[in-house]
């Protein structure tokens, strides 16, 4: 939450009851956004079955839920971590489609891999903060499709044929 800019997404709603149990984890970590937003963000806890209307508005159908909302959009967070409470948070401050590719057809590493050697933890990273990512394999699509938000050519093992440079020159000159 460090570096969290002025915007609309200033409270969360907690959806716990009383009897809940989960509350005591969720409570420490909202404390812990709380502060790091030096202000920006607060929150409050409400009870769903206190507040039944405002829980079915919110989209609430389980206790423990929390509700992050920026003007129209809203995300629900289940299961109250850390790293699902801050993906809420980068989705509603980057909204829409992020489309990453990775180039495919020259032996580059693949985002399919489990380990390290097979980048698993950038596409991981990168699907956590709200990107899509997939391969492109220009043989077979001729262009990078126009939504693309960036290109990954991570360590090809054979040379880029001429037609697919020339499809990523164009990218780049359309602002890719």
């Amino acid at each position: 939450v460090t570096g969290v800019q002025t915007c609309a997404l200033r409270s969360i709603r907690a959806w716990f009851g009383p009897e809940s149990t989960a509350w005591d984890g969720a409570k420490a970590l909202l404390d812990k956004y709380e502060a790091e937003s030096r202000g920006l963000l607060t929150y409050e806890k409400v009870d769903p079955d206190a507040n039944p209307v405002l829980a079915k508005e919110d989209g609430v159908s389980k206790d423990g839920t929390l509700v992050f909302a920026m003007a129209e959009q809203k995300q629900l967070v289940t299961n109250p971590a850390e790293s699902e409470i801050t993906t809420a948070i980068l989705k509603l401050l980057n909204p829409g489609e992020h489309l990453v590719y990775f180039l495919a057809g020259h032996g580059e590493a693949t985002i399919d891999g489990t380990d390290n050697t097979n980048i698993s933890t950038l596409v991981g990273t990168l699907r956590g903060k709200n990107y899509t990512v997939e391969t492109l394999n220009l043989t077979q699509e001729k262009k990078v499709p126009e939504a693309t938000s960036v290109l990954i050519i991570a360590g090809p093992k054979k040379p880029l044929l001429d037609f697919e440079l020339t499809a990523i020159q164009d990218y780049l000159k359309g602002g890719g």
